[in-house]
């Protein structure tokens, strides 16, 4: 899956794509949170197995890999994102589906563009970004994400990603399922609520046999 979603891509650094995907997901799987923590796997061999690998790349490495990423290899990885959700979907059999929409407060280092301080109530000393995501609320699947900096309003660039979130669950949600939103107050804005309106009475005349001009 991995490797389709990266085959009309250049390749970049010293690893190929399956293996620095295995490489991050081994390393969560681990208990690992930063990149450096990947010094204590480095010598076992299950891991280097795991990953297909011969050596386990260092932390520099894999973060001059990460910082290799364009708007092309982002969306490789939502459509790699978008498969997994499918697949999943299709076990459950469940009918109703609550999808939860809110942003989510990242602390970043000094160094990182587009981070601000002061908007983390936790850590208004710490830079941070803030990016929209959605998610399922009955498994916890993360459906969408999208970076922002860190000191725009909530529901900034809210309407894109409801649009293309609504495409997506056209295409990972059972025929005729019931479909839940949760978001708080800041996408209580009348470009979201026009934008609703329109993609509910669309995808309601195209049910009873309308179709999109």
């Amino acid at each position: 899956m991995v490797r389709d979603a990266f085959g009309g891509t250049p390749a970049w650094g010293d690893f190929g794509a399956v293996a620095m995907v295995r490489l991050l997901i081994g390393a969560l799987v681990v208990g690992g949170r930063r990149l450096r923590h990947l010094a204590f796997v480095q010598d076992d061999p299950l891991f280097r197995r795991f990953c297909e690998v011969q050596v386990v790349p260092t932390a520099r490495t894999a973060s001059r890999w990460l910082q290799g990423f364009t708007l092309q290899t982002v969306a490789c990885l939502q459509q790699i994102n978008t498969a997994v959700i499918a697949r999943v979907l299709t076990t459950l059999g469940m009918r109703t589906w609550t999808i939860d929409v809110d942003g989510v407060v990242v602390s970043t280092g000094l160094q990182v563009e587009r981070a601000f301080r002061g908007f983390n109530p936790h850590h208004r000393k710490v830079p941070s970004y803030y990016p929209i995501m959605a998610h399922l609320a009955e498994t916890t699947n993360v459906l969408r994400v999208k970076n922002r900096s860190g000191n725009v309003h909530d529901g900034k660039a809210g309407m894109p990603v409801l649009r293309d979130l609504w495409t997506q669950l056209g295409t990972v949600l059972p025929r005729g399922a019931t479909v839940r939103f949760r978001m708080d107050g800041a996408f209580f804005r009348q470009d979201v609520l026009n934008g609703s309106e329109i993609v509910l009475l669309t995808d309601l005349l195209e049910r009873e046999g309308f179709t999109r001009k």
